[in-house]
């Protein structure tokens, strides 16, 4: 174990382990963005796969999957029926 273990652990509180998920996640799509997702799958009923090559060709190359997914599900438009 190293000092700077020891140190961390004689700060806390308790003795339970703590979370290890981020505080935020890594969002790469603004507010502009989500509206140009939303729109598309709202008026091409596209599956998330094919809705994806959008975001990543014309909006922003880093965009991963779960962007546009944790997107539409915010907004509600997830399971669109044709």
């Amino acid at each position: 174990m190293s000092e700077g273990t020891i140190r961390r652990w004689k700060r806390r509180d308790g003795a339970a382990d703590g979370s290890h998920t981020p505080h935020r996640l890594p969002i790469t799509l603004t507010p502009a963005r989500e509206v140009v997702v939303v729109a598309l799958r709202k008026t091409r009923l596209l599956s998330l796969n094919d809705l994806l090559v959008v975001p990543r060709e014309f909006i922003h190359s880093a965009v991963s999957r779960s962007g546009p997914d944790r997107c539409l599900r915010r907004h509600g438009v997830v399971d669109l029926k044709a």
